[in-house]
């Protein structure tokens, strides 16, 4: 083994020794735990926060602040960060100087053109690695930093670490005096070394290794860096088999009788530009740039095995309660399985590196958000096999699961169209003017609900041209006009105009979510609708000039628009008490549990809508308390001047019977 080792030193390398230091010196803080703590604390309830301000209803003012807020304070730490990194770089006298290291009988002298000096066998109480760099010392604090590229392979440095351990052992406690430091010699120049990756194995045994390691690093398990593969190839291998979960489970649920749904797949691939630009700013954040295709690759294997466990748990044969828990458990367990994923690439990342715990801490926020809040914001389409007639519907429309230029330009064309096919009414008898709104477009049971009573309305009600829908939804945003405040006034209008309003009935459905300061959602993201509260809707019924109202809003909290709507002329129904959530939103679903009691079952019994209430009510109230959830109340309202115009409209259509 040769003596004499010549480098230079780079401010990279001597920021990765002062970084190993820092780490050390903090681990032995007192309050370490309490610090680590507080920051997790801070991050789960940053992250709890956002997630709250963005659901139906939740105030974009304190959404802004929120961001702004953690902007300004990841600004303000990464700036610190990066100045500190800085400091290490520049105005050091080991680092860009030529360094030579020997080793002799009395220890190893450190010589550079403006520094020498001895460190005693006995006195070498550090020998350490981090980062490729070799870390010498008298303790923790005042350490040597010496390139592990010196040597030429990894097996020389290793006996060079052995036998300076051996050394060590061998001087014990022996004090070395009176020590004259030769000056440097410089016999040869610092090495070059050029580290290349060659495979040592074949790409499909290397998948098979990956993907138990992908199990390991999903349950918190460490993995040898050697043991992990890390490629493109690899990277391309997960990314496919990350569409494996969702087939496999839609192939079990819809049969082999079906098609895949090319369009659905850029949405069920849509997280690798999300994971791309999550693992670009964890890397920079960590500042190990160059770790970027690694933390890639990380984050697809973990991802692949949280789908698996994700779908798998979907795949239970459950049914009742545990099921329909399920079911209505979905949008939660979907941000779990989200959570689970950045802890474990978290884990997985942070216990590679020795970096700062600033570092550390901007890095797993920056993870958490830049995974979390896309995925939860936009709505995926990941069902990538359905049966041959859904598969038929999907290649009839262009449009399915887009929002395109078109949709926003025909929007006066599609609702003048619906405005223009509502007639007026027949002289001597009631008629009923059904108008249905849909409100929240990432759910498909909002759409199916208004579709379905529209329907109704027209077979059963008399309003076979006196029907207009307003329905916000992503699957198919051209199926009719928009959701917004402003169709929605102008289909009121358009009723008020055409109907006898000392005579004739507007029957109002909304359908959607609703927040707990009583706000319907209009949603259809990316678009911005104007709010629609108690007191906008009235104004909206006030300035239409129609007497004679039938509301029906079914949403959460939908109690809370009673009191503001309520008059002698109106019948106003709620699916829920102003504090009360009401159950039923799911994408699989046909109706809610109050529509389907109210609309499906009651309303095909009879023609009274004070009736159904009363019929609807028990039945909702019975099937909650089977699923063992908390109960809705639905709520009614009836003014005393629109009973007989109820019972009168009622009486001509058993009539008609």
């Amino acid at each position: 083994m040769k003596n004499t080792f010549a480098y230079v030193l780079t401010g990279e390398q001597f920021a990765a020794a002062i970084q190993y230091r820092n780490q050390y010196l903090l681990k032995r803080t007192r309050v370490r735990r309490l610090m680590q703590l507080a920051g997790i604390v801070a991050w789960i309830a940053t992250g709890v926060a956002l997630f709250v301000s963005h659901e139906p209803g939740g105030s974009s003012v304190v959404r802004i602040s929120l961001y702004v807020m953690a902007a300004g304070y990841s600004l303000y730490y990464l700036l610190y960060g990066r100045a500190l990194d800085q400091l290490y770089r520049i105005d050091n006298y080991l680092v860009g100087v030529p360094t030579e290291l020997r080793v002799e009988d009395d220890g190893l002298y450190h010589s550079s053109p403006s520094c020498r000096s001895l460190i005693t066998w006995p006195g070498l109480r550090v020998i350490d690695e981090a980062d490729g760099v070799l870390l010498l010392g008298l303790d923790k604090l005042h350490i040597l930093a010496m390139p592990a590229s010196v040597f030429e392979s990894p097996e020389e440095k290793d006996r060079f670490v052995a036998y300076l351990k051996e050394k060590r052992e061998a001087a014990g406690s022996a004090v070395v005096s009176n020590v004259n430091l030769p000056p440097p010699s410089f016999a040869t120049p610092p090495n070059d070394v050029t580290v290349e990756f060659e495979p040592v194995e074949q790409h499909w045994s290397a998948l098979k290794k990956n993907l138990f390691n992908a199990v390991k690093l999903a349950f918190g398990g460490r993995v040898a860096l050697e043991r992990l593969v890390i490629s493109w190839w690899q990277v391309i291998a997960f990314a496919a088999l990350g569409l494996v979960p969702p087939l496999i489970y839609d192939l079990a649920a819809n049969g082999i009788h079906g098609e895949i749904a090319w369009g659905n797949v850029p949405d069920a691939l849509f997280h690798l530009p999300i994971f791309l630009v999550a693992a670009v700013a964890t890397a920079y954040a960590l500042g190990r740039g160059q770790r970027t295709q690694w933390l890639f690759q990380i984050m697809l294997m973990i991802a692949f095995v949280v789908d698996s466990a994700y779908y798998s748990l979907y795949s239970i044969p459950l049914a009742g309660r545990p099921r329909q828990w399920l079911s209505y458990s979905g949008s939660y367990l979907y941000v779990f399985s989200l959570m689970w994923l950045v802890i474990a690439c978290s884990k997985a990342t942070l216990e590679r590196v020795s970096v700062p715990v600033y570092r550390r801490f901007w890095a797993a926020i920056a993870l958490g958000l830049l995974i979390i809040y896309p995925l939860t914001e936009i709505a995926r389409e990941r069902d990538l096999w359905l049966p041959a007639s859904s598969a038929q519907e999907i290649e009839e429309s262009t449009s399915f699961g887009r929002l395109g230029e078109d949709t926003l330009y025909n929007q006066r064309d599609a609702l003048d169209r619906q405005l223009a096919a509502v007639t007026p009414g027949h002289s001597g008898i009631i008629n009923l003017f059904f108008i249905g709104v849909a409100g929240y477009g990432s759910q498909n049971v909002f759409m199916k609900e208004v579709d379905a009573v529209s329907e109704l309305f027209q077979k059963r009600f008399g309003a076979a041209d006196k029907t207009i829908r307003l329905i916000n939804n992503r699957k198919n945003p051209n199926g009719a006009p928009l959701a917004s405040v402003t169709s929605l006034r102008a289909a009121l209008t358009r009723v008020a105009a055409v109907m006898d309003k000392n005579k004739d009935l507007l029957f109002l459905f909304l359908t959607s979510h609703g927040s707990q300061d009583h706000r319907f959602s209009l949603d259809l993201w990316p678009i911005k609708f104007q709010e629609l509260d108690p007191a906008r809707l009235r104004q909206l019924l006030d300035d239409s000039g129609i007497k004679y109202r039938v509301i029906v809003i079914s949403a959460c909290y939908s109690g809370g628009f009673v009191d503001a709507l309520k008059n002698d002329d109106t019948l106003v129904i709620t699916a829920s008490a102003q504090d009360k959530n009401s159950f039923g939103c799911s994408n699989e679903a046909e109706w809610t549990y109050f529509g389907k009691a109210y609309f499906d079952e009651a309303l095909r019994h009879t023609y009274s809508f004070v009736k159904a209430f009363e019929l609807a009510k028990p039945v909702i109230a019975d099937r909650e308390r089977k699923e063992d959830f908390t109960p809705s109340e639905p709520q009614m309202a009836l003014g005393r001047a629109i009973e007989p115009k109820l019972a009168q409209l009622e009486n001509q259509l058993n009539a008609k019977k």
